[in-house]
């Protein structure tokens, strides 16, 4: 009998054998919980809302909140490497989200600014569209308003940013 020890990987592991009608209720179960995540994210965004509301208006008196806040957030100040941005940004004085009725997963990013000398328009939209999901009986509600599209919904593949279309000065 040889002492050596196999190398890593060479033993092949099986998981549990399941039968097709055990996978059948585990996969049932699993959109069960998917659905009811949906749901308590839902809720939980519309609990928040009067929150939200009522901070709007303070944050709006704290001098340079917007803008610090961007330099500060570590995804968002990559894309900030331009002065021009950084100027334009030091203008921003509120930021609202509008969440899209049928999938609250995808939004609408309002950025508000003060009069600035770089573009007419007071408020600018960052729209994510909701494109519904193509699956059988999409529609179809599953718990609570969640319907099997919103079950399979992927922001990278269904929530489709729109060009934001600027009125810039000369």
């Amino acid at each position: 009998m040889s002492n050596k020890r196999a190398s890593p990987g060479a033993e092949v592991t099986l998981g549990p054998e399941i039968s097709d009608e055990d996978a059948q209720k585990l996969t049932k179960l699993g959109k069960d919980i998917a659905a009811r995540e949906v749901v308590l994210e839902r809720r939980a965004l519309e609990y928040l809302q009067p929150h939200y509301e009522n901070r709007r208006p303070i944050l709006k008196t704290i001098k340079d909140f917007w803008p610090r806040a961007f330099r500060n957030m570590s995804g968002t100040s990559l894309h900030l490497q331009h002065q021009q941005d950084l100027d334009a940004l030091a203008f921003l004085e509120d930021l609202w989200i509008v969440r899209d009725k049928d999938e609250p997963r995808c939004f609408t990013i309002e950025f508000h600014f003060k009069e600035n000398p770089f573009f007419s328009d007071s408020v600018l939209k960052k729209e994510y569209k909701y494109l519904a999901p193509q699956v059988e009986d999409g529609d179809k509600e599953v718990l609570d308003g969640v319907t099997n599209a919103n079950l399979e919904f992927d922001f990278d593949q269904h929530g489709a940013p729109q060009a934001i279309k600027i009125q810039w000065k000369d």
